[in-house]
């Protein structure tokens, strides 16, 4: 299995393949050893929301003098006179990244990644981020998803507990593993329409497998995808779904769920990788990616991580390539330098015409020979088209810090 570089991209949790992937089990202590070194460092630290003006931003958690790092300081006072939404650095101060983010409400999102020696779980109330509660800090989750404050699902992987996967539910007052699912499945990706239609897709052993609950009991889709590595899941309702990933060689693929079977979707071969994120506003209008992450609040309304040129766009009878403005222009003006295209480094928005990079500010610290530090997105969710959560790491020296963007007044 491969260790997931693909364009100099690093998937420590759930890492790309160019055979048919097998998931993450036997490759889990490489991963988990990966992000150590990557991550370098341990511990915790209070969440900092930075002020979100042009200056560049400081790291004070050097000069932190509360010896409680379990503390969570309150986000700062956003500038009085923003007219206009825009990004703000929300950051952590731990070391590790978050790969997932999920919320009910403006004030109850959730964030999962890992941390080294941990796991890296995360609830926001509104006013500040800290551990979400009743959550064994050894679980490592990469997908979250829910239906409302009450009914939350989280899959991911054991810290150091070598194959063994976790798979839990939060029915709005305590988290409890979920029955029915076998030891050996491990799903990257989450999706339902209501509490009472819901499929997690990942591998069950070296088998591909799509699990379905019908609001009684959890089952395997006899006919799931075996040639389409599942890596994202989003549909209109439970007789519309879209399960996008990637197959032999990397080329992309989508299958369809029409309430009864799956099938096989004709795409271009465009982009050259596996897609690894799907959401539309309708049954007409769907959008899969090769970057990380897709939300939108509608048609014209959508955010994305990575390369737009790597988005495919469905119109309810077929697949076609989008493109946007090259994606190497400043990515903001406080940075000053060239996003990458080798990363998920770039946050994009569609205006229901064109895709255009948006503006995001750089995070405290710095690279080795005084480069801005980059940061690198590995999901999204938005409540409303004001109040849009990025997360992921972003490095400063010789280590990396999982980082949360928000985009809002």
């Amino acid at each position: 299995m491969s260790l997931g570089f693909k364009r100099r991209r690093l998937f420590v949790i759930f890492p790309k393949t160019r055979n048919r992937p097998r998931f993450l089990l036997p490759f889990l202590a490489l991963a988990l050893l990966a992000c150590a070194i990557a991550c370098g460092g341990s511990g915790t630290g209070s969440v900092d929301h930075l002020n979100d003006d042009d200056s560049s931003p400081s790291d004070d958690d050097d000069n932190d003098d509360d010896d409680n790092d379990d503390d969570v300081s309150p986000p700062a006072d956003d500038d009085d006179d923003d007219s206009a939404p825009h990004w703000s650095v929300m950051r952590t101060g731990l070391p590790g990244t978050f790969y997932s983010v999920w919320g009910s409400s403006p004030s109850d999102v959730l964030a999962g990644g890992i941390c080294p020696g941990s796991g890296l779980f995360l609830r926001y109330d509104g006013v500040s981020w800290a551990p979400a509660p009743g959550v064994p800090s050894t679980d490592v989750f990469g997908t979250i998803w829910g239906s409302s404050a009450t009914d939350v699902y989280a899959a991911g992987a054991l810290w150091g507990g070598g194959n063994v996967t976790v798979f839990v539910h939060f029915d709005g007052s305590s988290w409890s593993a979920v029955p029915g699912i076998p030891a050996t499945a491990g799903f990257i990706a989450i999706w339902g329409s209501s509490a009472t239609d819901v499929f997690a897709a990942g591998s069950c052993g070296d088998a591909l497998c799509i699990y379905h609950y019908d609001g009684s009991s959890w089952s395997a889709m006899p006919d799931a995808p075996q040639t389409c590595g599942v890596w994202a899941i989003w549909g209109s309702s439970a007789a519309d779904v879209f399960a996008a990933g990637g197959g032999d060689n990397d080329i992309p693929c989508i299958w369809h769920y029409d309430g009864s079977s799956w099938s096989a979707m004709t795409i271009p071969n465009e982009p050259a990788w596996p897609l690894s994120a799907v959401w539309g506003s309708s049954s007409s209008d769907v959008l899969a990616s090769d970057g990380s992450g897709l939300w939108g609040s509608s048609s014209s309304d959508v955010f994305s991580i990575g390369d737009p040129s790597g988005i495919l766009h469905y119109d309810g009878s077929s697949w076609s390539s989008m493109s946007g403005e090259s994606p190497t222009r400043p990515r903001s003006a406080a940075m000053g330098t060239p996003a990458s295209r080798d990363d998920y480094d770039s946050i994009w928005h569609y205006d229901g015409s064109t895709w255009s990079a948006m503006a995001v500010p750089s995070p405290p610290g710095q690279f080795d020979y005084g480069y801005a530090s980059t940061p690198q997105f590995r999901g999204m969710w938005g409540n409303s088209p004001s109040d849009v959560f990025a997360v992921g790491q972003y490095g400063h020296g010789d280590t990396w810090d999982s980082i949360i963007y928000h985009y809002g007044y």
